[in-house]
Parts: C-alpha cells; sequence; structure tokens
C-alpha cells in the first residue's frame, strides 16, 4: 500500500511536467510562440526542468527566426515597389 501511493505520487509528479509541456507544444503549433514554461519548472533539477529550458531556447528562436522573416518579406517588397512605380 505505501510502495504504490509512492509510486502513484511519483507518476503523477512526472505526468504533470509532461502536460505542461503538451499544452505548450499544442499552443506553438496554433501559432502562439510568446508561450514559455520555465516558471512551471521552477527550483527543479532533472531533465525535464532541463527539458523546459530547453524547450523555452527553442520557442524563443522560433519566435526571432519569424520576426525576422516577417521583416525580411517587409523589407523585400518594399524595395520591390520603388521600382515598380517608377517602370509605371
Amino acid at each position: 500500500l505505501v510502495s504504490g501511493t509512492a509510486c502513484f505520487l511519483l507518476a503523477r509528479y512526472f505526468t504533470r511536467s509532461i502536460n505542461t509541456l503538451q499544452k505548450a507544444t499544442r499552443q506553438i503549433a496554433e501559432g502562439d510562440l510568446s508561450v514559455r514554461i520555465i516558471q512551471q519548472f521552477q527550483g527543479r533539477k532533472d531533465e525535464i526542468a532541463d527539458l523546459g529550458r530547453d524547450f523555452d531556447h527553442m520557442t524563443a528562436r522560433l519566435e526571432k527566426a519569424m520576426q525576422e522573416q516577417k521583416r525580411l518579406i517587409k523589407d523585400v517588397s518594399h524595395e520591390l515597389r520603388s521600382p515598380l512605380a517608377r517602370l509605371q
């Protein structure tokens, strides 16, 4: 009974962290790149906390890349409009 309770609590502890990662992954899949989860893993020093930190690093880089892509498209669009206007 004691070992069963301990196993249940341990499984719940790990499952909660994995569910947090799963929800954040779904938000990113829907296009919300501002998701950060490291606050929920504060104080932990295990592999799942490392995964949470890596996840946040990945989303920050994705968000930055998307912003740079939008800026590039905007700049290219502006550069193309000027010569086209002159041609017209």
